[in-house]
């Protein structure tokens, strides 16, 4: 029986691909961040992409852990939990639906392993968790190191994400920190009058 494997791999492998397009190919299609990428960067993608099915209320990940890995919601609807930062709203709650990326924390950590050995994950700056029964799909930290490997281009997207994503924090926080000398000035205007 293994000699009719063996005696055809190349129709075995046809079909694993064939069968990895039909599962993959639509939904990685569908995210934004992958659909610029060259056609063997894709594969790559599709072949390090791991199912995670989450539960109504399940938390995927809270914040304050290691980013390990990056999430696709292929199915139903996550709660990005809304983020205080010295009592002061950085953000509201964010509600993503299939196609949504979210954990993209691991970018950072990728970066910094290709420039530092031994470098520490990233830690997660928002708790997120399942409104609903949901399909998920992950890459891991170490899947995107070996596919950049390959792939550079993948690399450098991923970089040009990060640098925007970096740029949106940076706005964020100081509007925080505004905001937070707004409301500190008027605690000591409040008590003083």
């Amino acid at each position: 029986r293994l000699s009719v494997l063996f005696s055809e791999p190349r129709s075995v492998f046809v079909q694993a691909q064939e069968l990895l397009d039909s599962m993959y190919r639509k939904m990685v299609m569908a995210v934004p961040l992958f659909r610029d990428l060259e056609e063997g960067a894709i594969t790559a993608i599709m072949k390090h992409l791991h199912p995670y099915r989450a539960v109504g209320g399940d938390v995927i990940f809270r914040r304050g852990e290691a980013a390990r890995e990056m999430y696709v919601v292929t199915n139903g609807t996550v709660e990005i939990k809304a983020t205080r930062f010295r009592g002061v709203l950085l953000h509201k709650q964010i509600f993503l639906t299939a196609g949504a990326i979210f954990g993209e924390t691991i970018i950072d950590g990728l970066l910094m392993t290709r420039k530092k050995r031994n470098a520490r994950p990233p830690v997660r700056v928002e708790t997120v968790q399942a409104v609903e029964d949901c399909d998920l799909k992950f890459l891991t930290l170490d899947s995107l190191q070996k596919i950049g490997l390959d792939y550079p281009s993948v690399i450098v997207q991923l970089d040009e994400i990060a640098n925007k994503r970096k740029q949106q924090v940076t706005q964020i926080s100081a509007s925080g920190r505004a905001a937070i000398q707004i409301q500190s000035r008027f605690r000591a205007w409040k008590t003083t009058a």
